[in-house]
């Protein structure tokens, strides 16, 4: 039996009003130990169930989704399952306080309420309490998925969530010692001189931010004593990295969108979570397979705006022949007014400029794809280089290093050796963090241009 007296990992909750934002809105810092897998498998579940956290108890991604977000070099679901089952075990606490700085309100949840894998998708949910907390479109809205996935530290991440929201004003403004150690996830026993909090946390954290996401931070210190008792982080935008952020990430937006697809294939819509456009066409008198036919063949502006029509000529006595069948009629032949030649000049623009948003985004994710095999190049080599020696020394430091790793423990407890998939993950990546240095200039260019004279001559 398991020992139900053993304690959940518990972090706090530090909710803060805000001095900037006018209205009654709170910004939640989560604050506590988390791994950095723990942390980017939270943001990829909370990205993509942000838009439905208050209408839907329940949400779906595909478990390589998940990975391929999180930036795992492995999409082994033993990997998924195991920081899942870590969520859901990390209680939460956090304590509102009012007007008067008084506790209004305390509370406790686990991160995740639960999780179940089914055929490589992950069906998960948050509790009532956190889903009302969480959403928070201050602090979320502005992290980027593809900027969290090239984060290597814990810390780094937990900084880069807690300052990118403060981007506009330009600073965090001055927050005591103790606030950055817990919204950063430093335990109470560690780095407990500043000297080494700030060599060992800080400085580290603010480099990685520095060098991979979109934007720069500069920490100022203000000393009390002789000893330093508050920090703020001056923000600007990284002129070398500009990257947009939408609050669902693409990636799980069109994998969405293609199971959608798959559904009205076979007439599988739930009319409780279907659009309204589906909605009204049942309404209508459409049986299920040809409102799920018609979604998938136009969009909901083009169904809502015939279902205007029926629904005008309708109420007007204009309909002699059955509702069903004159509503398939104003779908199938477009009953809306026809445009003027103007009117389709600029729909023509528009189409025209959204066909080269799509090719752009098409050859990010290219170039994208292409940097990853690169830099997988480039630890193949490095591991070729290596002596027999040289290798099983580094091998020894990469199992030292991940003694406290929750993921790398299960694969010992489990016989797993180095040729195993997610051993291989986490050891390349312990090789690219330890050893990989940045590639020389025009490296990454060259290998795109022999990729693809390779291509063309094949």
């Amino acid at each position: 039996m398991p020992n139900s007296s053993r304690k959940k990992p518990i972090t706090t909750l530090t909710v803060i009003e805000s001095a900037e934002v006018k209205k009654n809105v709170s910004a939640i810092h989560i604050g506590g130990k988390f791994s950095l897998l723990q942390r980017k498998f939270f943001n990829v579940l909370l990205s993509n169930s942000y838009d439905e956290l208050l209408t839907k108890e329940q949400h779906q991604i595909r478990v390589r989704e998940i990975c391929d977000s999180a930036g795992c070099d492995t999409n082994n679901t033993e990997v998924a399952k195991e920081v899942l089952r870590s969520l859901k075990n990390t209680e939460v606490t956090w304590n509102l306080l009012g007007d008067d700085d008084k506790e209004e309100e305390w509370g406790v949840s686990s991160m995740i309420a639960e999780a179940v894998i089914k055929r490589g998708v992950c069906t998960y949910a948050f509790s009532p309490s956190m889903r009302k907390k969480l959403y928070q479109p201050e602090m979320y809205a502005r992290i980027n998925l593809s900027i969290m996935s090239n984060f290597n530290r814990s810390y780094s991440l937990a900084l880069y969530e807690n300052t990118t929201r403060f981007r506009g004003l330009g600073t965090t403004g001055w927050k005591d010692v103790a606030f950055w150690r817990n919204v950063l996830g430093v335990e109470e026993g560690e780095y407990r001189l500043f000297k080494e909090f700030n060599k060992k946390v800080i400085k580290p954290a603010v480099k990685e931010v520095n060098s991979i996401s979109d934007i720069l931070l500069e920490p100022e210190y203000r000393r009390e004593r002789r000893r330093v008792a508050h920090i703020r982080f001056n923000i600007k935008q990284n002129p070398q990295i500009q990257i947009p952020f939408p609050i669902r990430e693409k990636l799980m937006e069109n994998a969405r969108r293609e199971a959608e697809k798959e559904k009205a294939k076979q007439g599988i819509v739930t009319v409780g979570t279907a659009s309204e456009a589906y909605r009204r066409m049942l309404s209508f008198g459409l049986s299920e397979s040809q409102a799920a036919g018609f979604q998938e063949e136009y969009d909901d502006g083009y169904i809502m705006a015939n279902l205007d029509i029926v629904e005008n000529a309708y109420k007007a006595g204009k309909i002699t022949e059955a509702l069903p069948a004159y509503t398939y009629g104003a779908l199938k032949n477009d009953y809306r007014p026809k445009k003027s030649s103007f009117e389709r000049d600029v729909e023509q623009k528009k189409t025209e400029a959204k066909r080269k948003r799509e090719q752009a985004h098409l050859e990010k994710e290219r170039l994208e794809d292409l940097k990853n095999k690169f830099e997988a190049g480039r630890i193949d080599n490095l591991l070729k280089k290596m002596g027999s020696s040289e290798r099983s020394a580094f091998e020894q430091r990469f199992h030292t290093q991940h003694e406290g790793n929750m993921v790398y423990q299960k694969t010992q407890q489990m016989g797993f050796g180095m040729d195993n998939p997610i051993v291989q993950g986490l050891f390349r990546a312990f090789v690219r963090n330890e050893l990989l240095q940045e590639s020389a200039e025009g490296e990454f260019e060259d290998y795109v241009r022999m990729r693809e004279s390779g291509q063309q001559a094949g």
